[in-house]
């Protein structure tokens, strides 16, 4: 006796045809995704560790300044540095008077007469970015710079001048190596509200993998001396 076997119909090799592409263009979707997930939790960790690094940086150098000693600079298409408003906006460098040496020791003056005691101003702290090798970030860059300034009514810098300003941040840009402080930096922007001794400061840190950029910002006033 011999048994019949039933074929396929054509409706049922089209229904499980549309069910099996549904389930593939579900897994194009989802796998991706979930490859991409730790990848993208790397880079905000990577952009907030290297932020915070250049952000306690800079604001131990304003703290250790004053208000009167800040400048907010371009590098391109010229160098030019000028004074800050107290809203933020974006600067290409930043130029803050120190009395830090070239090896890094607080100077204090000793001169007898109304400077003793004071900040004894030896330069400038020069920050700038650089567009890094992928073109999809900056790096920040850090370097001293000697300037002659001196010490006014209170303490505060004097002798600090775009002109001043811009030779600093011409002479550290000419630097090679450049001094790479940090790195995955998006933006910067600095304000100066010298009423209340206050730098406005943000900065924005970004990473990018494949087509997707993460950012961070961070942004504060900082206390500086006046």
């Amino acid at each position: 006796m011999m048994t019949k076997q039933r074929g396929t119909s054509i409706p049922e090799v089209l229904t499980v045809t549309v069910i099996i592409g549904m389930l593939l263009s579900t897994m194009v979707v989802i796998v991706p995704l979930l490859v991409k997930s730790p990848l993208q939790m790397q880079s905000q960790v990577d952009q907030v560790n290297t932020a915070a690094i250049a952000l306690y940086k800079i604001r131990r150098d304003f703290s250790e300044g004053d208000t009167s000693g800040v400048m907010g600079c371009t590098t391109t298409p010229v160098v030019s540095c000028a004074a800050v408003g107290a809203t933020p906006a974006p600067v290409q460098a930043l130029v803050v008077a120190t009395a830090e040496n070239s090896s890094g020791a607080f100077q204090v003056s000793t001169a007898p007469g109304p400077t003793s005691g004071y900040p004894n101003w030896q330069g400038y702290y020069v920050y700038w970015l650089v567009p890094n090798s992928t073109g999809t970030s900056y790096d920040l860059m850090r370097a001293w710079q000697g300037a002659s300034l001196g010490i006014g009514p209170g303490g505060v810098p004097t002798g600090v001048t775009a002109a001043s300003a811009g030779t600093a941040l011409t002479t550290a840009l000419a630097i090679s190596p450049p001094p790479v402080l940090t790195n995955y930096i998006t933006s910067m922007s600095l304000g100066d509200a010298s009423s209340s001794s206050t730098i406005n400061f943000e900065l924005m840190a970004g990473t990018t993998g494949g087509a997707d950029q993460t950012q961070t910002t961070f942004q504060g006033g900082t206390y500086a001396r006046n």
